[in-house]
């Protein structure tokens, strides 16, 4: 009936605990033991009290007066500081267990973001991870309160009537399986409902980074009907839960009250016979409820943890995912000559494990050189580099620096290499913060040189607030091209020995994109720049060009070499000089052609 992964999960949740672990527990067995004693300690106090007036006795109202002084004593000061505790401990908690998520989410490697839509990653590292709380905070020292009362109720009805702990017994025992009998079901809502949650963020996130593709395609209703959707499912799943609890607490009150009732009614029939005084079957239907409380709230206790663990277990999903490997077993090439900083020999690398998407690279690389990678859509260019910056590990040799690829880790290689992508990404802070992010000791003076060669300084210093103009999300506020060129200056400030434009000037035009790459050609003093770019106009003056067709080098050379051998570099050179009268989509292709 109760899965062994459900304990197996529960152990996992508390062993995360980390070095809080004892501090937790005395806490928890403080608040635990704290209200057992309120409730005990006050089922006493009746009885005396009781008694007292029955047999005109003043010496038990006056023990009665002491248990209910002890009680409010425990009750005002024992369980707040207690409580107070343990909450701040369970805080403290929740903030590590956060920091450890965050920071192997950091770690996994590029292919897991690929192929996880964010909405599903925002959700877990939201909603998800709010779920150990409930487990740690309420549900945990509930259970150890209702336990500790509900083991001392027993033992103290013992002593008072072995009669009616029987009685008390059964109808406890009902209570607690019919709460067993949830526990499937409301473990497999709860991870239905955290699913649909997920869905219903990645709807939203489709909603926020589609807004403006939405309103110019008139399209906004479509991207509100999939939210509307989604939304629809998750209150659905909400509702068939909330009915479910109905329902179990509908049968737990039935049964609480039919065993208070058997109990007091047996106790009338025991006092009827003398066999018991009416200030004890008083007491026992008092601490009755403590046994009843602690067999439902085991019983409930295992029904509302596969709640909370539905959303745990997405956030262990998180933590076995494998991290990115520190370094790859890659050799270097066989024969690498004095100048060359890059060499890839028969490198092969396919996403898929089947088609191949790389084959069979051969390249070097010198310093003091401008390379250019160029080739149709979908040729293999941006994985080549990729491959470079340790995001995937390829087939074959590759060397770096003079050294193997694998004597290096993955962040000693990235701390060698700057790249700049097609689509800038930018934080939502200042411009200076931005530019300084490539190398965060840097000087207000050297963030400015980097803005100079990325000829992004003068706009910058134009602005009211100047390196301290706060960009908006992703950089809102600012055009793509000044996007563009505010990450080039955190590229360049970086100053590592190799530098990767990928498509980073596509959105400059012309004339600001040749003067970017005569500043880069400038700093080619013992680096290499790579340049990936479509547009052909602007890297013909590089050192050499590598044209890549389906994953394979099909031409390499000059500019003017290339141009002689009337191959596939003269072919897509010729097609974007004349694509005034067609316009090349990229493919090598002329839209004419299409029409």
């Amino acid at each position: 009936m109760i899965r062994k992964q459900y304990f197996r999960e529960l152990s996992r949740v508390y062993s995360m605990i980390y070095e809080a672990k004892f501090k937790y527990m005395i806490s928890l067995v403080i608040t635990g033991v704290a209200t057992p004693c309120i409730q005990i300690l006050f089922a006493f106090a009746f009885k005396n009290a009781i008694n007292a007036v029955q047999y005109n006795n003043s010496a038990l109202f006056g023990k009665a007066c002491y248990l209910v002084i002890a009680s409010i004593i425990i009750q005002c000061m024992v369980e707040p500081l207690a409580n107070c505790y343990n909450g701040i401990l369970v805080n403290r908690i929740i903030c590590r267990i956060k920091e450890v998520v965050f920071n192997h989410t950091e770690k996994l490697p590029i292919s897991y973001f690929e192929r996880t839509h964010s909405g599903d990653i925002m959700a877990r590292l939201t909603s998800d991870i709010e779920q150990f709380e409930p487990i740690y905070r309420g549900t945990a020292r509930n259970l150890m309160q209702t336990v500790i009362f509900g083991i001392s109720a027993l033992i103290s009805m013992l002593i008072l009537s072995y009669e009616l702990v029987i009685c008390s017994l059964v109808f406890s025992s009902v209570i607690f399986f019919s709460n067993a009998a949830f526990t499937n079901i409301l473990r497999a809502l709860s991870q239905k409902n955290q699913e649909q949650l997920s869905k219903v963020t990645q709807a939203f996130v489709n909603v926020y980074n589609g807004a403006a593709t939405a309103k110019i395609f008139a399209k906004q209703e479509n991207l509100m009907s999939q939210f509307q959707r989604e939304n629809s499912l998750l209150a659905g799943v909400a509702k068939k839960t909330a009915n479910t609890n109905v329902k179990k607490s509908s049968l737990n009150y039935a049964i609480s009250f039919g065993s208070r009732v058997g109990v007091l009614l047996i106790g009338l029939i025991l006092v009827s016979r003398n066999q018991l005084d009416i200030g004890s079957v008083i007491g026992i239907v008092t601490l009755q409820t403590g046994v009843t409380n602690m067999f439902v709230s085991i019983g409930g206790f295992l029904a509302t943890m596969q709640g909370n663990l539905a959303g745990v277990s997405r956030i262990f999903e998180i933590l076995d995912t494998k991290a990115e490997q520190e370094r790859y077993a890659i050799q270097a090439a066989s024969d690498p000559e004095k100048d060359d900083m890059i060499v890839y020999e028969n490198v092969c690398f396919s996403y898929d494990h089947e088609n191949y998407v790389l084959n069979h690279i051969n390249l070097s690389m010198k310093k003091n050189n401008v390379y250019a990678l160029v080739g149709t859509n979908g040729s293999g260019k941006s994985t080549l580099m990729k491959l470079l910056l340790g995001f995937y590990e390829p087939e074959g040799r590759v060397s770096l620096l003079g050294r193997a690829f694998g004597d290096y880790s993955l962040q000693e290689i990235r701390d060698r290499i700057t790249y700049v992508e097609q689509h800038p990404v930018l934080f939502s802070t200042s411009i200076l913060e931005n530019i300084r992010y490539g190398k965060l000791d840097a000087s207000e003076t050297e963030v400015m040189e980097a803005a100079k060669l990325a000829g992004i300084h003068e706009y910058i210093v134009s602005l009211p607030d100047g390196y301290g103009t706060f960009v908006g999300d992703n950089g809102a506020f600012l055009s793509g091209g000044q996007r563009q060129r505010i990450v080039i200056a955190r590229a360049l400030i970086k100053n590592a020995p190799v530098i990767i434009l990928d498509e980073a000037t596509s959105s400059l035009d012309t004339e600001n994109e040749l003067d970017i790459i005569k500043s880069l050609q400038q700093l080619a003093d013992n680096r290499i720049v790579i340049i990936i770019g479509h547009r052909l106009s602007s890297i013909q003056n590089s050192d050499w060009i590598y044209v890549l067709d389906r994953g394979q080098i099909k031409e390499q050379g000059t500019h003017g070499q290339l141009m002689e051998k009337q191959g596939l570099y003269c072919k897509l050179y010729r097609l974007q000089l004349t694509e005034s009268d067609t316009i090349s989509l990229g493919y090598g292709q002329p839209l004419g052609e299409l029409i």
